[in-house]
């Protein structure tokens, strides 16, 4: 074994990385999870996976992705008054698949299929939905850069005029699903009675954009060969592994000699084509701000909003700082919880508080008089 661990096997670390996260090793989180580094080369649809074909999808800089498609799952049973639908878009560089097999989505889970039906939905530059590495008309840096609200305003075509739904229960992200969520916030208020972002963001800290941006040029290191690929890779899984844990929970889950070990296990072998998805989906990150739209966000925002809202964050969350997050809370009176974890962003995950976060997002589901924002809260 050339990984010196405390407490754990090495195998064992992979096990951990796997179920919590698979999620792509973008994370964003996320990645959020565990992600990050594994599953970005492994972004591959599966038979229950299903391709929604937009057409031409414009985008707020006033480009447009040509034959736009927007790749999603669904799991559970549409009721008889279609009231049941929980929207639940995946997180930075990760799948629909990680949300499942991170434990998220499925029968008695956050996302619970015994209750809800569930449609997940893969965000732009994940691989599966347009991305830079899937286009056949605008491949490669010919994709048009897009945003997180690029990304709702798909995900709303998707679900009006491919599932022909007028309205949904819930829209549930976690990281930068969270960042989708609250977008959803304010650009279709009208359209989900529900808001959950569980370590989300409503725009980018000034950590958040020192990190994400030092993502976005650690992806630039590559320069067309497979050194310098190998080189971004283990620099964005250095910096994932920074991120995602504390520093005291990494401390007494590696062992100081295994480190460069760890760092190897750590690091996915990703193609060229995925390491420019991340720069993508990165840039997205570090221009997110919902206040954009409003004139006095304090107050015009809040007044727009409908969707009763819950913001769960981390306090020791170094991948997604919780401090806008909180701020938002207080302009709009949603409610929030704020956890803390020595895993840090990885928080929401098994070994960690991933019970704690399915009981609070459970309670605030099912409880149709739950405090949330001012507003028409139906």
């Amino acid at each position: 074994m050339r990984v010196t661990l405390r407490g754990e096997t090495r195998a064992n670390l992979r096990s951990m990385l796997v179920e919590l996260h698979r999620p792509e090793w973008l994370v964003f989180p996320l990645r959020l999870f565990l992600l990050v580094c594994l599953s970005l080369s492994t972004a591959q649809a599966d038979e229950h996976l299903r391709y929604a074909q937009l057409g031409r999808c414009p985008l707020q800089n006033g480009a447009a992705i040509a034959d736009c498609v927007v790749a999603y799952r669904t799991s559970g049973t549409l009721d008889a008054a279609r009231s049941n639908v929980l929207v639940f878009p995946a997180w930075y560089g990760g799948s629909t698949a990680d949300l499942v097999a991170s434990g998220l989505m499925g029968p008695g889970a956050l996302a619970d299929t015994d209750r809800y039906h569930v449609i997940a939905i893969e965000p732009f530059g994940n691989g599966l939905s347009s991305s830079p590495s899937n286009s056949t008309t605008q491949a490669g840096t010919g994709f048009p850069s897009f945003s997180i609200g690029d990304m709702v305003e798909a995900q709303y075509r998707l679900l009006r005029e491919q599932l022909g739904l007028e309205r949904v229960f819930a829209v549930v992200g976690l990281s930068m699903g969270g960042m989708q969520a609250l977008e959803w916030m304010v650009r279709r208020p009208d359209y989900m009675q529900r808001i959950v972002s569980i370590e989300g963001t409503p725009w980018p800290s000034s950590y958040d954009l020192l990190l994400w941006g030092t993502w976005r040029d650690a992806s630039n290191l590559y320069r067309g060969d497979a050194a310098s690929l190998q080189q971004a890779s283990e620099l964005l899984a250095r910096l994932d592994a920074l991120a995602l844990w504390t520093p005291e929970h990494f401390v007494s889950m590696v062992e100081p000699a295994g480190v460069e070990d760890f760092v190897r296990d750590f690091t996915p072998a990703i193609t060229a084509g995925r390491l420019l998805d991340r720069r993508y989906q990165s840039t997205a990150m570090l221009e997110h701000d919902i206040r954009r739209a409003f004139a006095a966000p304090a107050t015009d925002l809040a007044a727009s909003v409908r969707a009763r809202t819950l913001l769960v964050v981390f306090s020791r969350d170094h991948m997604v700082n919780p401090a806008p997050s909180l701020q938002l809370a207080r302009w709009i009176g949603a409610e929030t919880r704020v956890l803390d974890s020595p895993c840090g962003h990885m928080g929401p995950t098994g070994p960690c508080a991933l019970q704690q976060v399915r009981a609070e997002v459970r309670r605030f589901l099912e409880n149709q008089q739950s405090a949330g924002t001012g507003g028409d809260h139906r």
